[in-house]
């Protein structure tokens, strides 16, 4: 049978503990060009029912008890761990990690009597797979940005064990996706019927229950996602260079946990604006391109007719409507109308609205209509064409928020932590652990070097 490896990456509590997850080389290009695969937890996989059959790895995160989201896809070019496993169709499992950090390695029991004979066994082929591992890493020159695989890891709180895992497994045609893509289990609906997700009928729990699991690659959903027209094209995974690796500065909403929160930010945002008058001024001339009066301004969140952000003077009206985790609310289709045609949905509210309010002023006040997106989300944009009205919506991306307010100069309370919130969604890639393994990752190097 063939299968794919959903790999569950960015989980347990050994991240949480300081160490630098053995996972964070799956989005990287080592040095010499190749691109690697860490297999959750311990590097190791069960052998004797996979050996030869695994053709694919899915590299995931958890999003919630339902469903996990897509980070990359990589064909299985050369299975490195079980080609350095004496007898892989008959071995079943490694050392768990837990198992390692007490004190597994010892020939003795704690009483110090002799270990059974089968651990011992298990024992000695650890200890060569490890041995087999640095032989390989030494032999095909596998470092990132100029240190050694296995010397990433010396700092974490397990090195003392002396015997880890480093790689699983070599890929060919990696690829991330283009926009945000969820694999979901057989309890999540799909009311909006979202291409974007990939329900698993067999599969009844996505996350919490292992790190690692097995689908067929036969499976439809998991050949609608592997045929999705979401990949890039190619490997555009970097190499690590700690010069130019991303890493987002902690902000005040990382620290209680509202990096998600699309009222905080609209709040953050409209705070700003309607305290600031020069700095309001400069941002709407720096997103509409049109000069206005910048007379009876009124800046309202949420109360005009639920719109984000409402912006309103003697000759214009802008709306902004901020989409960080959510869809278009408000779906659904014109009574009468054919299925090629567009939804209605909150944008169509919006435009509507604000038309209506246009015409009461004479001449009719100029408008506009813009939504705020993460850079991450809905990379291919002409995917919310489906929407009546959003051909009415310029795209303003966070990157070009947090550009604008960075080059504004603005005296009111806590502005560093608003760009550094920005900074969050900011970016090409989302995932908070991520991040802050980057930032190990980075100091790691350093030091090294």
């Amino acid at each position: 049978m063939k299968e794919v490896l959903i790999n569950h990456m960015y989980s347990g509590d050994y991240l949480e503990r300081g160490n630098i997850g053995h996972e964070v080389i799956n989005l990287f290009k080592s040095d010499n060009g190749n691109h690697y695969i860490y297999a959750m937890s311990a590097g190791d996989y069960d052998t004797k029912r996979h050996f030869n059959t695994i053709k694919k790895v899915i590299l995931v995160r958890n999003v919630d008890e339902y469903k996990v989201e897509v980070l990359g896809i990589a064909d299985v070019g050369e299975e490195v761990f079980a080609s350095q496993v004496p007898e892989p169709s008959k071995y079943t499992s490694l050392p768990s990690t837990s198992e390692l950090r007490n004190g597994f390695m010892n020939c003795k029991n704690p009483d110090g009597s002799d270990k059974d004979e089968k651990i011992l066994q298990r024992i000695e082929t650890y200890k060569r797979v490890h041995e087999k591992q640095i032989e390989y890493i030494d032999k095909n020159s596998i470092t990132y940005d100029g240190v050694k695989l296995y010397d990433l890891y010396a700092k974490n709180n397990t090195a003392n064990i002396g015997h880890s895992i480093y790689i699983t497994f070599k890929a060919e045609n990696f690829r991330r996706p283009k926009e945000l893509l969820y694999i979901c289990d057989n309890r999540y609906e799909n009311k909006e019927n979202d291409s974007h997700c990939f329900i698993l009928k067999s599969r009844s729990r996505m996350c919490g229950a292992s790190v690692a699991t097995y689908e067929s690659l036969d499976d439809s959903e998991i050949q609608r996602l592997i045929n999705s027209p979401y990949w890039e094209e190619k490997d555009n995974s970097p190499k690590v260079d700690t010069k130019n690796i991303s890493i987002k500065s902690t902000s005040l909403l990382n620290i209680i946990k509202k990096n998600n929160d699309e009222i905080t930010y609209s709040n953050w945002i409209a705070y700003y604006l309607k305290n600031d008058k020069e700095l309001l001024k400069q941002f709407i001339l720096s997103f509409t391109k049109q000069e206005s009066s910048f007379e009876n301004i009124e800046v309202i969140r949420e109360s005009k007719n639920s719109i984000d952000i409402y912006y309103e003077d003697s000759q214009s009206i802008y709306v902004f409507e901020n989409k960080i985790k959510s869809s278009i609310n408000g779906t659904q289709k014109k009574e009468g109308i054919t299925e090629e045609e567009k939804e209605f949905s909150q944008l169509e509210k919006y435009y509507i609205f604000a038309e209506k309010e246009a015409e009461k002023s004479m001449p009719k006040k100029k408008t506009g209509y813009f939504i705020l997106l993460p850079n991450y989300a809905y990379k291919d944009i002409s995917k919310l064409n489906r929407y009546s009205k959003f051909e009415e919506y310029k795209i303003i991306r966070y990157s070009q928020l947090l550009d604008f307010f960075k080059s504004t100069n603005c005296n009111l309370p806590y502005y560093s932590d608003f760009l550094n919130a920005l900074e969050y969604h900011a970016s090409e890639y989302l995932n908070d652990l991520y991040s802050e393994m980057l930032e190990r990752l980075q100091s790691v190097i350093s030091l090294r070097k």
